[in-house]
């Protein structure tokens, strides 16, 4: 199959050279082994996958131009690419047990190498803060964090479930008490729909620094979650992580998240 035989040309490297050699005439349909090792000297896995390729060219679309199948070659080529870039740009991220031969980064550090990193703006989506009361350790160090970014002049923005805990506490309350003193408050939202609905959460988990960096999990920020129960989520760089923090925005500007005011 001709995709095959351009699949074989990606994977040597090969086929953006066959595409320019198909576009300047070097190479054609007919081309012979000698000519091949004229465009391909010495390179004879370039040569053998080359042939293999006109072969089928010439089987499968034995009247398409040279300039048409090198488009073709050239397009097939960038998804792969764009692929490539963008299985690069993803990563696991997991807390709990460590299966044997899998070294997946931890949501603790995940979340404390985002919140550090940022330089404009966090936005953070959580249904669970731990405070004194939840009797399964605090969150303090990602607290401070926040709080130190919004020292440093970001604008930080959390959007949390604001149902009552059944300590009576909301999440607004434990992140008032572990909040440091004298630093700047973040912008607060919750879903004021839940609070009238039993069964409705703001249960999204989300971190996104600079509309560039984010990581979607499992894992609420709970010691237990960050370190120790089963939870799982993908760090996202680039395209993804934008679209997170703009479906954020546009839930404020709809008020269906609405302002808290702390």
């Amino acid at each position: 199959m001709l995709e095959d035989a351009i699949e074989a040309l990606i994977e040597i490297g090969a086929a953006f050279a066959v595409a320019n050699s198909l576009r300047d005439g070097q190479l054609t349909k007919h081309s012979t082994i000698p000519a091949l090792d004229t465009i391909f000297p010495g390179q004879p896995r370039r040569q053998q996958a080359t042939a293999a390729f006109l072969e089928v060219w010439n089987a499968e679309l034995g009247d398409t131009n040279s300039s048409t199948i090198a488009r073709l070659v050239e397009c097939i080529a960038n998804l792969h690419v764009r692929e490539r870039q963008q299985g690069d740009l993803s990563r696991l991220v997991w807390t709990g047990p460590e299966a044997p031969g899998s070294y997946p980064r931890s949501s603790r550090q995940i979340v404390r190498e985002i919140i550090i990193g940022a330089r404009k703006e966090i936005w953070l989506a959580a249904y669970w803060i731990a405070g004194h009361r939840d009797g399964e350790g605090i969150v303090g160090d990602v607290i401070e964090l926040l709080a130190d970014a919004t020292t440093r002049g970001l604008d930080v923005a959390l959007a949390l479930d604001g149902n009552p805990k059944p300590s009576g506490e909301t999440n607004f309350d434990v992140l008032r008490a572990l909040w440091p003193t004298g630093a700047k408050y973040p912008r607060l939202y919750t879903w004021s729909e839940a609070l009238n609905e039993p069964h409705l959460k703001l249960h999204a988990k989300a971190l996104v620094a600079d509309r560039a960096d984010a990581l979607v999990t499992s894992a609420n920020l709970t010691m237990h979650a960050l370190e120790r129960s089963m939870e799982l989520g993908v760090r996202l760089k680039g395209r993804l992580a934008q679209e997170i923090a703009s479906q954020l925005d546009s839930l404020v500007n709809s008020k269906i998240l609405s302002a808290v005011v702390f």
